[in-house]
């Protein structure tokens, strides 16, 4: 009897054995025969051998199936049931083929992310490829784990919507702050909408990646930036402000808005004509003046100021006052007070032209005057 004729006798009564200790043997003996020459089997083949192992497979303990998908990840050219069976069992056996085997295709990978465990998707995340549908599917479904893993991929491609997504999801999870921030495709108007909730290391990050990038890049990134922001969503709440407009109006009127009526304001505690009267004067809409005051270290406002080049006395008059909220500042805010007339005053001017453009998105908010320029203390235009 030939040794081949005698290696398929043994696997026959091999089969017919109940007990787990022999079909584990079966199991290795298959495998094993199938890795001899796993690239020369025609498709049919690699399809009835991927049948066989899968149901053994199916029968062994854990152990046995993590070993066999560790196996299998490894080979390109695994019979594709079989790959996707393994890659839906339980995390423990599914990493391996999640993570690693090629064999797996963008549908595959859609349709898990879209069923299993957040562990599955994670384990996808860790690919060194991603193409943008699979990583829109993952910020779709995926925890913020899997959306930190995601970020931290260099091979992962993603979609401006997906970018979006993860920087609205960041806002509440400091976990996701660094991967976003430093992923070298992010656009910049969505690296710039991070600045007023991550830490001032990541802030310095992105004041010098404004500083150095190039203008027609800048004007493209404004021209992209969001377009999903409805004027109602960013003045739904304007008939609170409408006094408050029409007092701002009537400085303007005068010539009597400039940075020395804002600290009046603000030190009166009327808010809301200081809104206004900033919103005017910085040509930004007035949910995003509140969010620069409510940054309790004061940064941002350090920013404006800077890039209407209000005077040092100014920008102090207003951070050493309690914030908005009627809580004192950080300790540290003497700190940016001392380093204000450091900042660079064209960075500066860079930075809040994308803090202008939800503004500009939803085509300017009630102050109709010119879009993308500030008006400055002593009436004139300043082009930022």
């Amino acid at each position: 009897m030939s040794n081949q004729s005698s290696h398929l006798q043994k696997l026959m009564v091999l089969a017919k054995e109940p007990s787990s200790e022999k079909r584990r043997e079966l199991l290795r003996e298959i495998t094993d025969l199938f890795m001899v020459q796993p690239h020369d089997y025609s498709e049919s083949e690699k399809g009835h051998f991927g049948e066989i192992i899968g149901t053994i497979a199916t029968k062994m303990e854990v152990e046995v199936r993590k070993s066999l998908a560790t196996q299998m990840s490894k080979v390109t050219s695994a019979p594709h049931a079989l790959v996707k069976q393994l890659a839906t069992d339980e995390i423990v056996i599914a990493q391996p083929i999640l993570t690693h085997s090629s064999v797996l295709n963008d549908e595959d990978l859609m349709d898990i992310a879209s069923k299993l465990s957040q562990d599955h998707l994670l384990a996808i995340s860790h690919r060194d490829t991603l193409s943008e549908a699979v990583g829109d599917a993952l910020v779709q479904s995926g925890d913020d784990m899997v959306l930190a893993g995601l970020a931290s991929n260099e091979g992962a491609q993603l979609s401006r919507q997906a970018m979006e997504t993860m920087v609205d999801r960041a806002e509440n999870n400091e976990l996701l702050h660094k991967p976003i921030a430093m992923r070298e495709d992010l656009p910049p108007d969505l690296l710039n909408e991070m600045y007023f909730f991550v830490s001032s290391k990541i802030r310095q990050h992105i004041m010098e990646t404004n500083a150095k990038v190039d203008e027609r890049v800048l004007d493209l990134a404004l021209t992209q930036s969001r377009k999903n922001l409805s004027q109602n969503s960013l003045f739904s709440d304007m008939d609170e402000y409408a006094e408050a407009e029409k007092y701002i109006t009537q400085l303007e009127r005068f010539k009597e808005l400039n940075e020395r009526k804002l600290v009046e304001l603000y030190t009166k505690k009327k808010f809301n004509e200081f809104f206004v009267g900033m919103s005017r004067l910085a040509d930004m809409d007035i949910r995003t003046v509140k969010r620069i005051m409510a940054d309790s270290s004061c940064d941002a406002l350090a920013i404006v100021c800077r890039a209407m080049s209000f005077d040092r006395s100014t920008f102090s008059a207003l951070a050493l006052q309690p914030g908005i909220n009627g809580k004192k500042r950080d300790t540290s805010i003497h700190a940016v007070v001392e380093g204000y007339n450091q900042i660079p005053i064209d960075t500066a001017q860079r930075t809040i032209r994308f803090w202008r453009v939800r503004q500009g998105a939803t085509g300017g908010g009630k102050n109709p005057k010119t879009t993308g320029s500030a008006t400055m203390p002593n009436g004139s235009v300043n082009a930022a």
